[in-house]
Parts: structure tokens; C-alpha cells; sequence
């Protein structure tokens, strides 16, 4: 990391609470008894980064109000972006909230389908193939970092990823999902 990036993350809030979640999370664990091991956040932290507050292009439209996760998974599947999930932070508000949008690949500037406000964005970013995987073996969940019964499994999160990495050396591409989209997503 340069020293301009340093500087730049620094004076972001999302690295810094997500961080101080992650020390509480310990601590309480430590406290309680239970296992030490990683906390949504800490993960977060871990495998995800800053994304730059852009307006939402002209060539996108609005997607369904609180409904982030589907929003930006479709789109990604559609138009061959990256699906991002972390936090948003609102200037203002009392604290950031879990959320979705989409990136172009190699682009950091946020495509925000369900929200419009300038905001602070910290992610982890997948491709659409690693949306749609995690979709079809998370109990149709629509988020990938957790699931619809409320668990997070952070085995499957860390071969997700390596997968993803895989897929994108190999540059598979949005076509080669067409087989695996025709059998009709039920949120269509």
C-alpha cells in the first residue's frame, strides 16, 4: 500500500469500525467463553476494500427499494459486473449498515442500483458467477456473506474466493452463465 493510499484509508470510518467490531467481537468471546474466530466484520476487513461514491450511470436504471442484495446480483449477472457486498456509511448516520451494489471490473467507482446517496463503500468484490454459486448453495440466499438462516460459514467463504480468483484468471465469462440462468431464478 502507497502512502497516499494509507492516508487516503485512514481518514475513512468504514476500515476503522470494522475494525473496532472485530476487537469487541474478541472480547466478548473471550469474556463469554466461546471460541475465539472471525467475526462478519473482521472478514470483511480482512478480504475487502475501499470503492469510490459515483453517481449512478445513465445507462443503469433503479433497482427495487431495500432490496440491495437481489438488485445488485442481477445486475451483475445481466451486464457482467462485479457484485459487491460490505457496508455503506451515510455521513450522519449513527452507524453503517450491510449492503450491496456492483463495480466494473477494475474500476473502484460504486454502481448503485438501490440507493442514491453520496456515501462511504467497504467490500468484499465477486464475480457474477461467484453470486449466482453462492445463491444456489446457501439456501437461495441472496446475500453471499450470509446466509437466509442467518449463518455465516466462513469455509465456503474463503473457497469462494478462491475460486472467484480462479474464474477470473481463466476470464470465464457473463456468456458462459446462460445455461445455468435458464433454468429461472424464482425472484424473476
Amino acid at each position: 500500500m502507497t502512502n497516499k493510499e494509507q492516508t487516503e484509508t485512514a481518514d475513512l470510518i468504514l476500515p476503522k469500525y470494522l475494525k473496532s467490531s472485530a476487537e469487541a467481537s474478541r472480547k466478548l468471546r473471550a469474556m463469554t467463553g466461546q471460541p475465539q474466530g472471525l467475526c462478519l466484520d473482521e472478514f470483511i476487513l480482512n478480504h475487502g476494500q475501499s470503492f469510490e461514491s459515483h453517481p449512478l450511470p445513465d445507462e443503469f436504471e433503479r433497482g427495487k427499494p431495500n432490496s440491495c442484495y437481489i438488485n445488485s446480483g442481477i445486475l451483475a449477472l445481466e451486464s457482467g459486473l462485479h457484485y459487491v457486498e460490505g457496508y455503506l456509511w451515510v455521513e450522519g448516520w449513527i452507524m453503517p449498515i450491510r449492503h450491496a451494489w456492483c463495480v466494473r471490473p477494475g474500476d473502484d467507482r460504486v454502481i448503485d442500483v438501490t440507493v442514491d446517496v453520496a456515501a462511504e463503500y467497504f467490500g468484499i468484490a465477486f464475480s457474477a458467477h461467484a453470486w449466482l454459486e453462492s445463491y444456489e448453495t446457501q439456501y437461495e440466499s441472496c446475500s453471499i456473506l450470509v446466509s437466509r438462516l442467518g449463518l455465516i460459514d466462513f469455509t465456503f467463504l474463503q473457497e469462494l474466493i478462491e475460486r472467484d480468483k480462479e474464474r477470473r484468471t481463466r476470464k470465464q465469462s457473463a456468456s458462459d452463465l446462460s445455461s445455468r440462468l435458464s433454468i429461472g431464478l424464482p425472484f424473476r
